[in-house]
């Protein structure tokens, strides 16, 4: 990753998705698949014994098989030249079991589903805290007027927790659609078999739901197809996710420029200089999230694009996934500037007074009591927190992920956080 790109994510979802953890994922794979091979008889323990001592990243020169890998336009293949060589030297016998029941592509494909959903599980980290803190925000500031300023309209009162229920909805309903797509697309495909007889098809389902499950991925057996579909509609959910992060932060610019928000020191935004002034953070983030929502729906675009020609002579699917990487770092990148940013925010109820009766004084007397009036401040405040019970229960009642399941379980606020201020 370039130095110009790399602070627009994190070190740790640029760890999940290295060279090495690619690679040490194709030989989990590859692992587990001659273990699941050999408790069904299919090849023999000895073999299976060998090849899976010799599956560990350690014992590989990651950037020579990264190398090579280039040249000769494939990932699996340099992988398992070494693979076979080196098992040799143990057990001739078992060389020829090197990549027995697997495809090249079947290789690639799970290693990318193993890196994808430790990324994956630090994005919905990070969106978790999120929801968690516009959550707390709301319970709060759900009487806190606020008076928003829409371009081309009059000025509205709502309450400030109000808005933060506002824009955690679509969060929410994001990362619940997105720990389902993942379950879809993040999976354990087996290729054609060698030999095409029922009683073969049944050994391959069982040792894909054995493989499946020491990976914590989902199995499937080889007659359903590609899950290419399912990666282009997890790669459009990552978009709109980040969509959801461009609004928030957006909304939340606008209302520190107006003084109605401030930033507090924390550990997230130490600055070396006492001289740095303290919103720098703060459109440093915003940046962030500018950045992934600049170049999130070109990556999408380029992933089905793939998918348009997939099975054809100019297949593109592959190529294609080379825009995943660069789509995952950037959702992870906005999620976590999300959440520090909201970490940080001070919320300024006497900022926002003012400018509510700077705009009262601009208004008849009639006007400001059906506007501004008590009790349309008390009904934005119980709207407030029934919104955010309701959002609460949503996420609560949602089903959590079974074990196999790749993102963590939607968050759980303690009961009782809301409350009108």
């Amino acid at each position: 990753m370039s130095v110009l790109e790399s602070f627009l994510t994190t070190p740790e979802v640029t760890e999940a998705l290295s060279d090495r953890r690619f690679v040490a994922g194709m030989l989990l794979f590859h692992a587990a698949l001659s273990r699941a091979q050999a408790s069904n008889g299919v090849i023999p323990a000895s073999a299976a014994q060998s090849i899976v001592g010799t599956c560990k990243v350690e014992l590989f020169d990651v950037p020579k098989l990264t190398r090579e890998s280039g040249r000769v336009r494939c990932l699996a293949d340099p992988l398992l030249h070494h693979l076979r060589e080196t098992v040799a030297l143990f057990n001739p016998d078992a060389a020829k079991f090197v990549g027995y029941g697997c495809t090249r592509q079947n290789l690639v494909d799970t290693a990318l589903a193993m890196v994808s959903r430790d990324a994956l599980t630090l994005v919905c980290t990070d969106v978790s805290r999120t929801l968690t803190t516009l959550l707390r925000l709301a319970g709060l500031h759900a009487a806190t007027p606020v008076l928003l300023q829409q371009p081309g309209a009059s000025p509205e009162l709502s309450s400030f927790g109000l808005q933060c229920v506002q824009w955690a909805t679509p969060l929410a309903r994001s990362l619940l659609r997105l720990n389902a797509c993942a379950t879809q697309a993040l999976v354990v495909h087996l290729g054609d078999w060698p030999v095409a007889s029922e009683e073969r098809h049944k050994s391959l389902t069982t040792t894909a739901a054995k493989v499946a499950s020491e990976l914590q991925l989902t199995g499937e057996p080889a007659s359903t197809g590609s899950r290419y579909d399912e990666w282009a509609v997890l790669a459009s959910e990552l978009g709109i996710l980040i969509a959801s992060h461009v609004r928030i932060t957006r909304n939340m610019e606008a209302l520190m420029r107006s003084g109605l928000l401030d930033l507090v020191p924390t550990h997230a935004y130490a600055v070396a200089s006492a001289s740095v002034s303290a919103p720098q953070p703060a459109l440093a983030s915003c940046m962030v999230v500018g950045a992934a929502a600049q170049s999130a729906p070109h990556r999408v675009a380029a992933i089905l694009a793939g998918l348009f020609e997939e099975g054809t002579a100019n297949n593109n699917w592959q190529a294609s996934l080379g825009q995943w990487h660069g789509l995952l770092s950037s959702a992870h990148g906005a999620a976590r500037a999300t959440s520090e940013l909201l970490c940080a925010i001070q919320v300024k109820p006497q900022g926002m007074q003012d400018d509510i009766a700077q705009y009262r004084a601009a208004l008849s007397p009639r006007e400001s009591a059906l506007r501004l009036g008590p009790d349309a401040l008390q009904q934005l405040a119980r709207l407030a927190v029934e919104q955010a019970a309701l959002l609460r229960g949503q996420i609560d009642l949602a089903s959590p992920p079974e074990p196999s399941a790749p993102l963590n379980p939607p968050l759980r606020e303690e009961p009782g956080a809301l409350a009108l201020a």
